[in-house]
């Protein structure tokens, strides 16, 4: 941190609170360098072992893994991240599962990156329809609302699911962004949505 920063967070607040303050501070510094890099990334096509899509500028792969099912997370512009899982053709997916599972696997990542600073999922709702274009078709899929709350700040985010059929395959794609955002990385979204392409 600053030096100067540093001193006068010391001068004014007790030594957890600067504790907690200079967390949180440098996660921001972390966190804007880290859009910094995802804003330089140029615009292109991810093609792999069988899927492939088009992305815009600043959004880029961060992870491909096989489980049970093959999860590509790409990342955007402003905290957004879209996932795309597919899944082998004899395999039953349940939406519903998926999303269960999800829920509780967000909540439990957002406690152990910040809850040392305080931070938490909060106010998480209940599933309510929605509806987007996949490949030119009208896909209908399920939308949450919750909060990431940390020192007193409160970040509202949306996140989407939906499950659709290319070929043999079944995908789960999962959208999220904070709602402040969300119109501006939501071309980001759709780039991939009508671009994406699964071998059998």
């Amino acid at each position: 941190m600053i030096p100067s920063v540093r001193r006068m967070i010391v001068g004014t607040l007790s030594p957890i609170t600067v504790r907690r303050t200079c967390l949180v501070l440098t996660i921001a510094l972390l966190l804007t360098s880290l859009a910094a890099c995802q804003s330089s990334a140029p615009a292109g096509r991810y093609d792999k072992d069988g899927i492939a899509f088009d992305h815009l500028a600043g959004w880029s792969v961060v992870k491909d893994t096989q489980q049970t099912a093959r999860t590509i997370v790409v990342e955007g512009p402003e905290h957004a991240v879209i996932t795309l899982s597919s899944f082998p053709p004899n395999l039953n997916v349940s939406l519903e599962t998926f999303i269960n599972a999800a829920t509780k696997a967000r909540a439990a990542g957002v406690k152990k990156r910040l809850g040392i600073a305080g931070g938490a999922e909060a106010d998480t709702t209940s599933t309510t329809p929605t509806e987007r274009s996949i490949l030119g078709a009208r896909v209908s899929g399920l939308e949450q609302h919750f909060a990431v709350e940390l020192l007193n700040a409160r970040v509202p985010h949306t996140v989407e699911y939906f499950l659709t059929r290319i070929d043999t395959r079944t995908l789960i794609f999962m959208d999220q962004a904070p709602d402040a955002d969300r119109g501006a990385v939501d071309a980001g979204f759709q780039k991939i949505f009508d671009t994406v392409a699964v071998d059998r």
